[in-house]
């Protein structure tokens, strides 16, 4: 009797000692599930993260971009006035080149004109 009461508290012990590996396993899987959960989720936060640090160097790329282009077409815009100026001016020098030949050529001739008249 006191054999097999001995055994049976062999065979409860061993159970138990089973029970206790199996429980230990499945919390050790369990823990290894949720590392394995952790580790996705902190891989997805830093891809996350990288994705909108290469957004936002890609806008502020566009935005240095633009800010060149429009930089150029305010300086074709000024480049294009300042020629026009330049022509409006040499447009006006020949005017008043013209008109000063023309006074001189009147000079010229009321000056032949009285000279011709003294003449006579």
């Amino acid at each position: 009797r006191e054999s097999t009461r001995l055994a049976a508290e062999a065979q409860a012990a061993l159970a138990a000692a089973q029970e206790a590996a199996q429980a230990e396993e499945v919390r050790g899987l369990d823990r290894a599930a949720h590392e394995e959960r952790r580790a996705r989720s902190h891989a997805h936060l830093d891809a996350s993260r990288a994705a909108k640090e290469a957004m936002d160097r890609a806008m502020a790329e566009e935005e240095r971009h633009r800010a060149e282009v429009e930089d150029a077409i305010a300086a074709a815009h000024a480049a294009a006035e300042a020629v026009e100026r330049h022509k409006q001016k040499l447009a006006l020098d020949a005017r008043r080149e013209a008109l000063q030949e023309g006074r001189r050529v009147r000079e010229a001739e009321e000056a032949a004109c009285a000279a011709a008249f003294r003449a006579e």
